[in-house]
């Protein structure tokens, strides 16, 4: 499965040089399905038997202490990237869904790995080992 993900990403990228359309357009490369988050997560961190400990942080609260790594980081760590940013608070406190439409209809691309098989890929692959 790993490798056909791969493909997918590789035959997007062909697609995309391939058209003279594409030059200098931006694609969203998914596999189109909207999902929820911690639902997906929760799945996968019990089918991985790792506890998962979700709180809920009110937005406001996580917005300010992503704000406060990223200055901590600029002034006592400026060669290393902050390990929590606005942009990751932003990824967990508000809903997204690419719209993967103009990658359908000016590549042709279509989706084929589902999040169901994305997840049985991150299952079968997952070794536990810290990297």
């Amino acid at each position: 499965m790993k490798k056909a993900i791969l493909f997918i990403l590789v035959a997007a990228l062909f697609a995309a040089m391939e058209s003279p359309a594409a030059r200098g357009r931006v694609y969203h490369i998914t596999n189109g399905e909207p999902i929820q988050l911690f639902a997906f997560l929760t799945e996968l961190f019990e089918r991985l038997n790792i506890p998962a400990n979700f709180r809920r942080i009110p937005k406001d609260r996580l917005l300010l202490l992503a704000t406060g790594m990223e200055w901590f980081s600029k002034l006592f760590r400026p060669w290393k990237e902050p390990s929590f940013t606005r942009y990751s608070a932003a990824l967990l406190v508000f809903n997204q869904t690419l719209d993967i439409t103009r990658a359908r209809t000016e590549l042709g691309y279509l989706p084929t790995v589902s999040m169901r098989d994305a997840m049985e890929d991150l299952v079968e692959n997952y070794s536990g080992e810290p990297r």
